[in-house]
């Protein structure tokens, strides 16, 4: 990766740098440092698991004083389009084999694609870090100071559920105070609503339903499967795009024919199954298999 001024003057140059996003004020670069291929390699050639190969480091290029921040062991990275001062990042621990039990029956709770990561916001500005734990989700808002998060919490010290920070007040409101699967959040242009499909019942059906968090008003239940205006036999899609109308007085969501249970009864290659593909297709069948997950959805 390599970064230069609009004279074509070379300001930095980082091997196996990519990703690179501008903020929005100029000021600074964001980027994904990608580990040595070299090692990588050795690492895989010792069949070393998953969880211990190197991650990607987290780059902050600042034009301005020509400093490069570095940060290790990121998940993922967020730059907002249209504000500037803040990004957002998730990292995982290192140290998470070197924690005790809590007590005899339970062991502490460790991070996972299940149970989240640690959620970091930053401000560019002042190298203020704001940190929650056990962040599965998150999005920032188009074009407001904010961002909302899901967390399957921390015992007594954060409960789980749906949160709402505001990045000009630092002020953060609870949405949804209950463990559950959150799919779709969407913010409204000025982030005054939020909408997002839930399910947080405690069976093992899905059953999601859409939901509205109103700034001042709180968040309540729009409509779930049961309702009257939902098709026979169709469901709210946790697939479907959710967005707001430009004046964000319109909520616009997707339903979608229910999905047979699995037959728990046979074995799964007890299931025929059959590919059929006629020459006059207009997409070849090696794509339509690739993209078959997709398609169901």
């Amino acid at each position: 990766l390599k970064i230069t001024n609009t004279s074509g003057d070379e300001l930095l140059s980082v091997q196996a740098g990519n990703e690179a996003e501008i903020t929005s004020d100029s000021k600074f670069v964001v980027f994904t440092i990608k580990p040595k291929e070299e090692e990588v390699k050795q690492l895989k050639l010792k069949d070393t698991k998953k969880e211990d190969m190197p991650m990607d480091q987290l780059g902050i290029f600042n034009i301005q004083t020509k400093n490069l921040e570095r940060v290790d062991h990121i998940k993922n990275i967020q730059v907002p389009k249209n504000w500037e001062g803040w990004i957002a990042y998730q990292t995982k621990s290192v140290n998470q084999k070197d924690t005790v039990e809590i007590d005899e029956d339970k062991k502490p709770k460790k991070e996972s694609d299940d149970n989240g990561y640690r959620l970091i916001i930053k401000n560019l500005t002042n190298n203020t870090l704001l940190q929650f734990p056990f962040v599965t989700d998150y999005k920032l808002a188009k074009d407001a100071k904010a961002i909302v998060f899901v967390t399957t919490g921390l015992k007594d010290d954060f409960e789980a559920g749906v949160y709402i920070l505001n990045l000009n007040t630092l002020d953060t409101a609870q949405v949804v105070a209950h463990k559950g699967e959150y799919k779709q959040l969407t913010f409204s242009k000025q982030a005054s609503k939020l909408a997002f499909i839930a399910d947080t019942a405690d069976n093992k059906k899905d059953d999601f339903a859409l939901y509205l968090w109103q700034q001042g008003s709180g968040t309540n239940q729009l409509i779930s499967n049961q309702a009257n205006n939902i098709p026979k036999n169709w469901e709210v899609s946790v697939n479907g795009k959710i967005h707001f109308s430009d004046h964000s007085n319109r909520l616009f969501f997707g339903i979608a024919p229910k999905k047979p249970e699995k037959d728990t009864t046979v074995l799964e290659e007890d299931i025929p199954k059959l590919d059929v593909w006629h020459w006059n297709e207009p997409v070849l069948h090696t794509e339509q298999i690739n993209s078959k997950q997709q398609d169901i959805k």
